[in-house]
């Protein structure tokens, strides 16, 4: 259910250092207020439909980390 994926996703945000280890939060673009996913992009309120794709993929472009060979 939804508080069980915010207290996992918090978990997993705290392995973020900001150095090799990333946490990428989307629920900004996909979540209501309640931190739901909006009615109409979900069938059974916790997996996002095919049709709102786009919007994550937008979403992931915007804010995803690019290694390139150099990093260690």
């Amino acid at each position: 259910n939804n508080k069980n994926i915010v207290q996992r996703n918090e978990a997993i945000s705290k392995l973020a250092n900001g150095h090799d280890i990333f946490y990428i939060e989307p629920s900004e673009v996909l979540c209501d207020e309640n931190g739901n996913l909006h009615l109409e992009y979900t069938n059974d309120n916790v997996h996002l439909t095919a049709k709102y794709y786009p919007l994550w993929h937008e979403y992931l472009n915007k804010y995803a980390i690019v290694r390139n060979g150099d990093d260690k």
